[in-house]
């Protein structure tokens, strides 16, 4: 990624320029390519390739998976040589998993709704028959299944109305557990004198805040590439005054 900031607008020698490129992540087995046109791609894993056959690696070529976002070339071109054999690897529209998160050349809410509705469901599925005393089922509400949503998230964009949505299922069963009636008050599921329990739209809007905070306060990559989308994100809304300082709430 790269961008160029203005620092004045009038005069082009003051303007910086940020530039930014990751070509390969990994964690344990599970490795990531990326790069910006298929040429630069086929030559990182022709690269990739002479260290597997040097270390006598076989990869298991079936298992290999490719997206590509706003593609510049055909159909039948989207495809990357792969293996000792060159095996073929076609790009595609279906949803990636990588260490537990999914990922699509096109996301949309539908696909996250239901990947989280179906986790919300797996849960209540399990223990709905199940007696559980008040102070697990809250612990296993806190510590379990938001954790759950929330690292299955991370990548979502979704607005308070849809987590809403999503945890619904999940306070209709504390109340049938705690033998409730249906028009109890939300606000005494998560009151902390009463069950305390957390919703994942609070624990995400934290999570988000302070990952923010840290990136930023970081020496790493990943606090390069958030200075770069931000600054981009200014420029692209044509905000003068610094994105920090915007109020989000104004029309």
């Amino acid at each position: 990624m790269k961008i160029t900031w203005p620092n004045d607008i009038n005069d082009p020698t003051t303007w910086t320029h940020y530039r930014l490129q990751v070509p390969v992540c990994a964690y344990m087995d599970d490795t990531v390519f990326l790069e910006s046109s298929k040429s630069r791609m086929q030559k990182i894993v022709d690269i990739a390739n002479d260290f597997y056959l040097i270390n006598d690696i076989d990869i298991n070529v079936k298992k290999s998976e490719m997206i590509i976002i706003n593609p510049s070339v055909e159909r039948h071109e989207q495809v990357i040589e792969l293996g000792r054999d060159r095996s073929i690897v076609q790009a595609t529209n279906d949803e990636i998993r990588y260490l537990g998160v999914w990922f699509s050349n096109k996301p949309s809410r539908r696909r996250w709704m239901q990947r989280l509705s179906t986790t919300v469901k797996s849960f209540c599925d399990t223990v709905r028959r199940k007696f559980v005393p008040a102070g697990q089922c809250i612990y296993l509400i806190n510590r379990v299944l938001i954790p759950r949503l929330i690292y299955i998230a991370q990548i979502m964009t979704l607005s308070e109305h849809d987590w809403n949505q999503v945890f619904a299922p999940v306070m209709k069963l504390v109340k049938n557990w705690m033998k409730l009636p249906k028009n109890t008050p939300s606000s005494l599921l998560f009151h902390e004198g009463c069950l305390g329990m957390d919703h994942p739209w609070k624990i995400h809007c934290i999570n988000i805040i302070t990952d923010l905070t840290i990136r930023l306060n970081s020496d790493s990559y990943a606090a390069i590439a958030t200075q770069i989308r931000l600054r981009d994100a200014q420029l692209k809304s044509l905000i003068v005054d610094p994105i920090f300082d915007c109020d989000l709430h104004a029309t």
